[in-house]
């Protein structure tokens, strides 16, 4: 392997599972982006090997310089209802005029929520509402719109709505619709028990997915077997809130790690947070700053 090569995986997967994998929605190529992380952290030779040639080849393989060998399989925590709804309302879809209305509503939504013509129906909702006068302009969350006994009220839950509020337009500005993901958000300060349990619920959950993961590193053997698992909107808040800059902390014990799993790295399926990585030598650490071919 050439000198320029340090730091980057071989990625050996067909030219068509690396194109779909750059189009998720939910986090982009998840795979190279734990191949990468673990590549510039090591400075070992990395390879994304799945390529489909072969039943239950692992995601990652890594071969260190002494001779040593591991492998990684990667995953992500995911509602992929929810996570399409997500997608769907990402950057500029994130607004929505609403012509002839005189208000700026807030509307969140869950996994539920109808994307398809919402230009059309959304509007025509928010318009029976402010015929009844529920226009909220007292902040109505999920459990505010379950009490309310108004059947276009109900018809918003129905669709997928579990949060609205709106404010009257402002000098030249027209109506419209900001959108937002419920369930995302929470405390800044919050205790990593949450966090813990959530590393010990998710490693040894009994569905097939996971339970199918966890035979494939244990059939695989070698050295090491890492687990990547992608931290995505659907995780709990306490999940998402340790992964961002501004936290410095680390958890406070060693996880709870099936016997299959000897390396974790808990990573932001969406680029631009941190990364925690927990290994028997070196314990929980941020690898940002460590990286060996920096």
């Amino acid at each position: 392997m050439s000198e320029w090569q340090r730091g980057y995986p071989d990625d050996r997967r067909t030219a068509e599972q690396r194109t779909k994998a750059a189009a998720d929605h939910i986090g982009w190529d998840f795979e190279y982006m734990a191949g990468r992380v673990m590549a510039r952290l090591t400075g070992e030779y990395v390879v994304i090997q799945d390529d489909g040639s072969a039943h239950s080849m692992p995601d990652i393989r890594i071969e260190y310089a002494d001779g040593r060998v591991g492998f990684g399989e990667c995953w992500m925590d995911v509602d992929r209802r929810h996570a399409e709804v997500s997608g769907g309302l990402a950057g500029e879809r994130s607004s929505m005029a609403v012509p002839g209305s005189s208000r700026v509503w807030t509307v969140r939504v869950n996994g539920d929520f109808r994307l398809k013509k919402r230009e059309v129906w959304l509007p025509q909702l928010l318009a029976a509402l402010e015929a009844e006068g529920k226009v909220f302009e007292i902040v109505a969350e999920a459990e505010n719109l379950e009490r309310d006994p108004s059947p276009t009220v109900q018809q918003a839950r129905r669709l997928g709505i579990r949060g609205l509020a709106s404010r009257p337009v402002v000098g030249d500005e027209q109506g419209r619709v900001d959108f937002s993901v419920w369930g995302i958000g929470g405390p800044a300060d919050v205790p990593w028990e949450p966090f813990m349990e959530w590393v010990r619920e998710t490693l040894f959950a009994n569905d097939k997915n996971t339970v199918g993961i966890r035979k494939k590193l244990a059939a695989a053997g070698g050295n090491e077997r890492h687990a990547f698992v992608g931290v995505t909107f659907d995780s709990p808040w306490e999940v998402n809130r340790a992964l961002r800059w501004e936290v410095k902390g680390m958890p406070p014990r060693p996880p709870e790690l099936p016997e299959e799993i000897t390396h974790l790295w808990i990573m932001p399926a969406m680029l631009g947070e941190r990364c925690l990585v927990w290994s028997l030598a070196e314990g929980w650490f941020d690898p940002t700053g460590q990286w060996a071919t920096d």
